[in-house]
């Protein structure tokens, strides 16, 4: 077939024609909404004589206007949108991208090992790219699968949960119109797996800092919370800004006291992928920022400095590994790439120093594919670094049959991802999970708890979507 693998926007739009197959990303789709927006922006600005020049309009294949134009022909017949828990955030604009792009085809497959990430609300923007069904709104799942809303609480956007006949009733919707594999095939004829959770003393130091920033957090959330004695306006988006911060100060002293070092780094690179819809691993940065990162790294290259409490059990866990099985791969997986620089540089510190590979958002697609292919094929222990955001999904990496988590995380459907990229079939032998975990730590402590809190509906709603052969989902009657 011929096939195009679509990275850049060097493609007139009905070039697409030519080819049998076309093949992209959800950051490619995002790219083009967010010139369009720019633009849109731009044009604003010069009709209100803001500027002087016309904005130049920004070259786009997929979401051209020449789609909408009366009597053209659609893209083709069939989409298919892998891992389409990407764009569960229905009011992001790389949801609002996705769904344009989607009426450029007669047919959508959306497919994802994780269709509730989140909340069961997260089936609504998969959901919502078919048709044939009257749930075209958020607030009708919410009229139908909840007790209903009050007329004074249509704005709320917290979402209240099924109970009972209702959460059937859901699971009968999502039986209606999904394809989904009994959940033994997953775990049917695997190899034994360990998991252990490895907990830790947090010096006092980092611990007390660590705390300290939690407590601001928790100060964040009551009613009465003044967030500008904090260093905020006294607005929303400043409130939201103080809780974010206080979570991330609470998690990097718990990590490596080097960590809160590079905070307005990590506080510019979150802000622009969130705006953008992207993971967090994904670095945008300025040369001014680029010179702070490249200065920050050399100095965690430098004699200890890459060395804390959580670091060395790290550490020893790779060397116990390659001490029982010298053949076996690891892979490390974290939510932050700068707390894998620090590991990056603990490894090469090592007296008897591992081989070590870096898959995140520092580097493109292809050299992503090459790092892969040469850490499957590589002998010896070696180790994989990789953030959740790149890593954490989408990968076959069976090579590796010991997975560290560096600490919790806030969701268990992460954690399960993360997982299934080495315990999957195609595993040949026994498979280690550890997690990392501070005793003491309230940040840690209540990420755990968030998690369990959040996976219980879902878990009880995937259950009955992966019913074994044989069973049979709740009647009708029982709804």
């Amino acid at each position: 077939m011929r096939a195009l693998l679509l990275t850049d926007s060097n493609f007139l739009p009905h070039d697409l024609y030519r080819y049998d197959v076309i093949i992209t990303s959800y950051n490619y789709v995002t790219s083009e909404a967010t010139r369009l927006a720019k633009f849109d922006q731009q044009m604003e600005d010069y009709e209100k004589r803001k500027t002087n020049l016309p904005p130049k309009r920004p070259k786009v294949v997929l979401l051209s206007g020449i789609w909408k134009m009366e009597g053209v022909q659609l893209i083709g017949r069939y989409v298919a949108l892998d891992e389409s828990h990407a764009i569960k955030n229905s009011s992001g604009r790389s949801y609002a991208a996705n769904k344009q792009l989607r009426e450029r085809f007669l047919v959508c497959f959306p497919t994802t090992g994780t269709p509730l990430d989140n909340t069961w609300a997260d089936v609504f923007a998969p959901l919502s790219l078919l048709r044939g069904h009257p749930f075209t709104s958020m607030l009708r799942m919410r009229e139908v699968f909840t007790d209903g809303l009050l007329e004074s609480n249509k704005k709320d956007k917290r979402l209240s949960v099924p109970r009972r006949k209702k959460l059937l009733r859901l699971v009968r919707l999502l039986h209606a119109c999904s394809l989904s594999r009994p959940a033994s095939l997953f775990t049917r004829n695997l190899p034994p797996l360990y998991q252990q959770v490895v907990f830790f003393d947090l010096p006092k130091t980092e611990k007390d800092l660590s705390n300290e920033a939690y407590n601001t957090y928790e100060l964040s959330l009551g009613s009465n919370y003044d967030d500008a004695a904090y260093g905020g306006k006294g607005d929303g988006e400043s409130q939201k800004f103080i809780k974010w911060s206080a979570v991330t100060k609470a998690t990097q002293y718990a990590f490596h006291p080097g960590l809160p070092r590079i905070m307005e780094l990590v506080r510019k690179t979150t802000k622009q992928n969130m705006a953008a819809d992207t993971e967090m691993d994904d670095l945008q940065l300025s040369e001014e920022d680029q010179a702070e990162y490249d200065g920050w790294r050399a100095w965690i290259h430098e004699e200890d400095n890459s060395r804390s409490a959580r670091v060395d059990v790290i550490v020893d866990i790779v060397n116990l590994t390659r001490d029982r099985h010298p053949g076996d791969a690891i892979l490390v997986l974290d939510e932050s790439r700068f707390f894998l620089d620090i590991l990056e540089a603990a490894f090469k510190c090592m007296h008897e120093p591992v081989d070590v590979f870096r898959y995140d958002g520092g580097h493109d697609p292809a050299e992503r594919h090459q790092t892969m292919r040469a850490f499957s094929t590589a002998s010896g222990a070696r180790v994989m670094l990789a953030t959740r955001g790149a890593g954490g999904q989408g990968l076959n990496v069976q090579c590796a049959n010991v997975v560290v988590r560096c600490g919790p995380w806030w969701k268990k459907s992460w954690e399960e991802q993360a997982l299934a990229r080495s315990y999957r079939p195609g595993q040949t032998k026994p498979v280690w999970l550890y997690e990392i975990s501070a005793k003491g730590c309230r940040v840690e402590a209540y990420k755990r708890k968030v998690r369990g809190k959040k996976s219980k509906v879902n878990e009880s709603i995937m259950a009955l979507l992966t019913l074994d052969e044989g069973q049979q989902p709740p009647a009708w009657n029982e709804v």
